[in-house]
């Protein structure tokens, strides 16, 4: 599987559906530890729960991924194709935002926690987009779609508190 990005959309040829869960995996695990590190940063209490509650949802997208995985793999063992996950995690594409201990290093206010949590999720939108026009997998179709919309949440709820902390500064 390739993934590039042209025009702020990711783009992916020689699709593979065991590949992209394991992607999507990936991103669900990392979201799941950034949301739970930032809320143990913040001294907001609202903005903690906030990340909390987020943490717990990607929880639900992890456990999501994980059962479309069981389903493409059937027996085929999937740890040989692990490494090569790390390639597009990696990329230009997500960036550093992946990488969670450099992203926690680089937070010094609850904005900044916002800020990258927004990014993520907007490129995690991006990818998911992407899977959902290349997937020939029907439940993966309607599971792609509702969480999709659980992202596009997410971002919402990002927005609403990022504008909350910049009117009061």
């Amino acid at each position: 599987m390739q993934i590039s990005m042209k025009n702020d959309q990711i783009i992916i040829s020689e699709f593979s559906d065991l590949e992209a869960y394991e992607i999507a995996l990936s991103l669900e695990k990392n979201g799941q530890e950034f949301y739970r590190r930032a809320a143990k940063l913040s001294k907001n209490k609202d903005i903690a729960n906030m990340f909390n509650q987020l943490a717990k949802e990607e929880d639900k997208h992890y456990a999501h991924f994980e059962q479309m995985l069981e389903e493409v793999s059937g027996d085929q063992d999937i740890s040989a194709s692990e490494e090569g996950i790390f390639d597009y995690i990696n990329s230009g594409i997500f960036g550093s935002i992946l990488d969670v201990e450099k992203s926690i290093k680089n937070i010094k206010t609850d904005l900044d926690a916002i800020e990258l949590a927004e990014d993520a999720e907007r490129k995690g939108i991006l990818f998911y987009k992407a899977l959902l026009d290349n997937t020939q997998n029907e439940k993966g179709k309607i599971a792609l779609a509702k969480l999709l919309d659980e992202e596009d949440k997410h971002l919402e709820i990002l927005n609403r508190y990022r504008k909350n902390i910049t009117k009061c500064d």
